[in-house]
C-alpha cells in the first residue's frame, strides 16, 4: 500500500497543521508588539524616575507611571493598533530573543523541537534500515554527549549574558577575548556549519516529502514552497513565532513516536518476533566492524560541540529563567530515549516487515513505506500514521526555522549592524529579514543540487562546528595562568577548519563508511596541539603578561582610576580592537567569570563528574571482536532476550550518563545567587572604598559594614536588557543603577563623574580607537 492512496487524509491533516502554524505566527507577532510597547512604557517610566526626582517618592511615582503606561499599551495593542515604539527599545531583542521572556512551555517546546531535527525522525530509521542497524544507537550515545555540553556550559553562558547583555552567540567571544580576528573566526565557525545544517533539512525535506506524495526525487517545487512558508513564519514573528510553532511541532513528534512503535510491534511484530538466522540483514546482529566502533566514539566527541550552535545558545539566552531551562533540559533528556531508541526500533524491524511484504527490493525511504502500511490499518493506527507523516514535516521545519533565525541574527548583528552603527534596531529587523531570505535561497540551492544522502551533509556540519570547542572551553573555564592569546586560538581554528573541509571532501566522502577517521576529532587534536605549541612559544619569546587584577571601580587614587578600564591585550593593531561599550565598563576577565558563578554548582567544573561522564559515554561503544559470531546459525546464542548482548550492554551503559544528567538538572539552581560583598561604607572624611573583600573597618575611618550587590556581577533587569539606542552605545539604564549602588556606598556623585571622565581620558591616552 502506498501513501498516495491516502492523499485525502494527508491533505486534511497537513492543512490543519499549517493553519495552526499560521495562528501561532499571528499570535507571536501580536505578542512581540506588546512586548515592545511594554518596554517603551517601562523605559519612559525609568526616564521619568531619573529626570523628575531622585528621592523615594519619585520611585513610587515612576512605578505607578510604568504600570499605567504598560496597561495602556497592552490595551491599545490588544485591539490591533500599535503605538509608536521608543527608539531606545531594542526591537532586535524582541525579534531574535523573544524579549528573553520564553517561559517553561515555550522554552521546552523550542529546545525540544530544535534539538530533534528532521534527521532524528526520518534519518535515524532509514540509517538503521539501510546501513548501521543497531549501531544507529550511536545517536543515543551522542545525544548524551550533547546534553553534557549543554548542561556543562549553559549556566555560565547564560549568567555572562545576563550580566554583560550578550545577545548573539558571538558576543561572549567578543567580550571575553576582545579581538576582531577571533570574533570573525568564530562567526565563520558558526555560520558555515549552520548553513550546512539548514541544507541537511532541505535534503531531508526533498527525500521525505517527495516520497510521501509519490513525486520524483528531483522535484524541487515542494521544497521551495515549504521553505518559503518557514521563511514567512520567521519574518512575521521572529523567535517567539519559532518557539510557538516549535511547541506544536514538538508535540506532534512526541505523540507520534510514543504511539508508533507499540502499534508496529502489535500489528507487524517487534524485536521479539525476529529470528536472526533468517533476518535479511544478519550482519546487524553480529558485532560491528572495527571501523564502525571507532566511528561511534569519534561521533560522540564531535557532537559534544552542539552547545556552540547559535540556535542552541539563542534559546539559552531567550529563556525567562533557569526554571524554564530545567524543564526544557529534563524533557530533552527524556526525548532522547523516546525518539532515538524509537527510531532505531522502527528501522531495524522495518527490515523484516518490508521483506515479508515483498517491498525490500524497491524501497527508497523505509520510514515512509512503513508508515503507508500503518495508515492502511485504519482506525487509530491510521491517525497515528498521519500524525507521524506530519511529524516528519514538523521536525524538518522546526529545525529549519530555528537555524534560520539564528543565521539571520548573526549576520545582521555581527556583520551588517557594525557598518551602520547608528541605525535603529527597527531598521535592522528588516535587514535581518533580507538575510533570512538569502539564507533560504543558498540552503535551498545547495539542498536541491546535493546528490548524496542527508547523512553526509549532516556529518560535515558537525565536524566543522566541533572546531569551535576549544575556543569556547578556554574562554569559559580557563583561569589566568591558562588563558591563551586570541590570535593563536583564531589561527589554530582556521587551520583545522580548512583541514576538515579538505579531508572530508577529498578523502572521507569518497572512501565511504569503512574509513575509521573523523575529520572533526582529528581536527580537534591538531588544533589542541597547535594551541599548546604556539602559546608556549609566545610565552617563551614574548613573555608580556596581561594584567588581570581588577582595579577598584571607585577610588580616590587617581592612578587606580586610570586603570579601571584597561585593555586586556596590549601592543595590538587598532583594527583588532572591537567595540564593546555595550558590555560594560570593565573587561570580562577569567576572574570576573568565576566570580559570577560563585555559589553555583556547575557540572563541568567538577573534574570527577566530567571524567566519569566522558568515559561512560565512550564506554557505550561496543569494544568487541568484530563479526562475531561468524556462523549465522549461531546468532541465536548471542541474544540477551530479543537483542544481541552487545546492544543490551550499550543501552544499559547509557543509563549511567542519563542518571548523571538528571542529577545535574536536579542540582541546577532555580535562580542565580545574588553576589553580595561586605564593604566599609564611605565616610565624609574621604576614606577610599573598594569593592574587593576588605578587613574589618577602623572606627575612625568608616562606619559599620554594609552589604551591597557587586556592580560588576549584577544581573541586568528586563528593562536594561531591552534598552538600546545604537550598535554599541553605553546602556544608560545599567549605568544609572550601578551608580545608585555606588552612591549608597557613600561615594559622592561629583566623584563618580570625575572618575568616569578620567577613565575616558585614559582610553584616549591608550590611543585605542575600536573598529567594527
Amino acid at each position: 500500500m502506498s501513501l498516495e492512496e491516502h492523499k485525502t487524509g494527508l491533505y486534511v491533516i497537513i492543512s490543519i497543521y499549517f493553519c495552526v502554524l499560521l495562528v501561532c505566527a499571528v499570535w507571536a507577532n501580536i505578542q512581540n508588539r506588546r512586548t515592545a510597547n511594554r518596554q517603551t512604557a517601562r523605559n519612559n517610566g525609568v526616564l521619568n524616575l531619573s529626570t523628575n526626582s531622585t528621592h523615594g517618592s519619585a520611585e513610587v511615582s515612576a512605578r505607578n507611571n510604568i504600570n499605567g503606561l504598560a496597561s495602556g499599551a497592552s490595551i491599545v495593542s490588544a485591539i490591533g493598533f500599535s503605538p509608536a515604539v521608543s527608539e531606545n527599545v531594542d526591537i532586535l531583542y524582541s525579534h531574535y530573543l523573544g524579549g528573553r521572556s520564553l517561559g517553561p512551555v515555550l522554552t521546552t517546546g523550542t529546545i525540544f523541537a530544535s534539538f530533534f531535527s528532521g534527521y532524528t525522525v526520518v534519518g535515524i530509521p532509514n540509517e538503521a534500515y539501510s546501513k548501521n542497524g543497531f549501531m544507529a544507537l550511536r545517536w543515543l550515545a551522542s545525544s548524551m554527549a550533547i546534553m553534557t555540553g549543554v548542561l556543562g556550559t549553559g549556566l555560565r553562558l547564560r549568567k555572562a549574558a545576563l550580566v554583560r547583555n550578550h545577545k548573539t552567540s558571538v558576543d561572549f567571544i567578543t567580550d571575553r577575548f576582545q579581538s576582531q580576528v577571533l570574533r570573525y573566526t568564530v562567526l565563520i565557525l558558526q555560520i558555515v556549519p549552520s548553513i550546512f545544517y539548514l541544507t541537511a533539512q532541505v535534503v531531508a525535506l526533498k527525500s521525505t516529502f517527495n516520497s510521501i506524495f509519490g513525486l520524483d526525487q528531483d522535484e524541487a517545487y515542494p521544497v521551495l514552497i515549504i521553505m518559503a512558508i518557514t521563511l514567512l513564519l520567521e519574518w512575521v514573528g521572529g523567535l517567539r513565532c519559532v518557539a510557538m510553532t516549535d511547541c506544536v511541532q514538538g508535540g506532534v513528534m512526541a505523540v507520534a513516536y510514543l504511539c508508533l512503535p507499540p502499534i508496529i510491534a502489535k500489528h507487524f511484530g517487534g524485536w521479539k518476533s525476529i529470528d536472526p538466522t533468517v533476518y535479511p540483514r544478519p550482519d546487524f546482529y553480529q558485532t560491528p566492524t572495527r571501523a564502525a566502533q571507532l566511528n561511534m566514539w569519534q561521533f560522540c566527541i564531535t557532537l559534544f560541540s552542539f552547545f556552540s550552535f547559535p540556535h542552541m545558545m539563542q534559546r539559552n539566552y531567550a529563556a525567562r529563567d533557569l526554571v524554564s531551562l530545567k524543564y526544557a533540559y529534563a524533557t530533552m533528556g527524556a526525548g532522547v530515549w523516546v525518539l532515538m531508541l524509537g527510531g532505531v526500533f522502527i528501522g531495524t524491524v522495518a527490515v523484516q516487515i518490508l521483506k515479508d511484504l515483498g517491498k525490500d527490493e524497491t524501497v527508497t525511504n523505509a520510514f515512509t513505506e512503513l508508515l503507508s502500511e500503518v495508515i492502511g490499518l485504519g482506525g487509530f493506527p491510521k491517525l497515528v500514521g498521519l500524525l507521524a507523516v506530519t511529524a516528519t514535516l514538523a521536525a524538518i521545519m522546526s529545525t529549519a526555522d530555528s537555524l534560520l533565525v539564528a543565521i539571520s541574527q548573526l549576520v545582521t548583528e555581527e556583520v551588517v549592524y557594525p557598518f551602520s552603527p547608528d541605525a535603529s534596531p527597527a531598521t535592522m529587523v528588516w535587514v535581518g529579514r533580507a538575510v533570512s531570505f538569502c539564507a533560504v535561497v543558498i540552503s535551498s540551492l545547495m539542498g536541491i543540487s546535493w546528490d548524496k544522502g542527508v547523512s553526509e551533509v549532516a556529518s560535515i556540519n558537525f565536524q566543522l562546528s566541533a572546531q569551535s570547542i576549544w575556543i569556547f572551553l578556554i574562554g569559559l573555564f580557563a583561569k589566568e595562568d591558562y588563558d591563551c592569546h586570541p590570535w593563536i586560538l583564531a589561527f589554530s581554528a582556521m587551520i583545522t577548519f580548512v583541514y576538515v573541509f579538505a579531508i572530508y571532501f577529498g578523502y572521507i566522502a569518497s572512501a565511504g563508511a569503512d574509513v575509521a577517521l573523523d575529520a572533526g576529532v582529528s581536527g580537534l587534536a591538531i588544533q589542541l596541539a597547535l594551541i599548546v605549541v604556539l602559546e608556549s612559544i609566545r610565552r617563551k619569546f614574548f613573555p608580556e603578561r596581561r594584567d588581570y587584577r581588577p582595579a577598584p571601580m571607585m577610588s580616590l587614587d587617581r592612578n587606580q582610576q586610570a586603570a579601571t578600564q584597561r585593555d586586556l591585550i596590549f601592543n595590538r593593531p587598532k583594527w583588532d580592537v572591537p567595540r564593546r561599550s555595550r558590555f560594560g565598563e570593565k573587561p570580562l576577565t577569567p576572574d570576573l567569570l568565576w566570580r559570577m558563578m560563585n555559589g553555583v554548582k556547575e557540572p563541568m567544573t567538577n573534574a570527577w563528574y566530567s571524567l566519569l561522564m566522558f568515559f561512560a559515554i565512550l564506554w557505550s561503544t561496543p569494544w568487541v571482536l568484530p563479526g562475531v559470531p561468524d556462523n549465522i546459525q549461531n546468532l541465536g546464542e548471542t541474544l540477551l532476550g530479543s537483542l544481541p548482548w552487545w546492544v543490551v550492554n550499550m543501552i544499559a551503559t547509557l543509563l549511567i550518563p542519563t542518571v548523571m544528567m538528571y542529577y545535574s538538572i536536579y542540582v541546577m539552581p532555580n535562580r542565580f545567587p545574588r553576589y553580595v560583598r561586605r564593604t566599609p561604607k564611605r565616610t565624609r572624611s574621604g576614606s577610599a572604598i573598594s569593592l574587593n573583600p576588605a578587613p574589618a573597618p577602623s572606627p575612625i575611618m568608616s562606619t559599620p559594614d554594609m552589604e551591597e550587590p557587586d556592580p560588576d556581577v549584577l544581573e541586568l533587569t528586563p528593562e536594561e536588557l531591552a534598552h538600546r539606542t545604537a550598535y554599541d552605545e553605553r546602556n544608560d539604564l545599567v549605568y544609572k543603577r550601578r551608580r545608585q549602588i555606588l552612591e549608597k556606598l557613600g561615594i559622592p556623585p561629583t566623584e563618580i563623574d570625575s572618575i568616569v571622565a578620567s577613565t575616558q581620558q585614559q582610553l584616549q591616552n591608550y590611543n585605542i580607537q575600536p573598529h567594527l
